[in-house]
């Protein structure tokens, strides 16, 4: 058992578990409420959800790495989180001039950092 990535997965499902119960009423719910058209509003809709499926996924392949099998896997949902980093990251510095706006970055990166640990060991 890798215990430092079990933590990144432990992580990923929380993270996963607050973008289903806060991120929902907080961002999807006020966008589809909001006056842009049908059509952004199915694209948003299936972003949204796109997310949940891509967090729910990630969770559940880090805790297969863990139990030892999947070091590649483990790479990909790094790869893929630092790619969220660095999008929250540019983002935020872009059109909020400030990094603190999203923090998400910061659970990203953390999670990366375990998978990383768990890697090298």
């Amino acid at each position: 058992m890798n215990y430092w990535i079990l933590s990144a997965s432990g992580l990923s499902a929380l993270l996963f578990f607050a973008h289903i119960m806060g991120g929902g009423k907080d961002v999807h719910k006020p966008m589809l409420e909001s006056d842009m058209s049908r059509l952004l509003k199915a694209y948003t809709s299936v972003i949204w959800h796109a997310i949940s499926a891509i967090l729910g996924i990630g969770s559940a392949v880090l805790f297969v790495a863990a139990i030892g099998h999947g070091d590649g896997m483990a790479i990909v949902i790094a790869l893929q989180y630092l790619a969220f980093v660095g999008l929250f990251l540019a983002c935020g510095v872009i059109r909020l001039k400030s990094i603190w706006t999203m923090p998400q970055w910061s659970a990203f990166l953390l999670i990366s950092i375990l998978i990383g640990a768990g890697l090298w060991r």
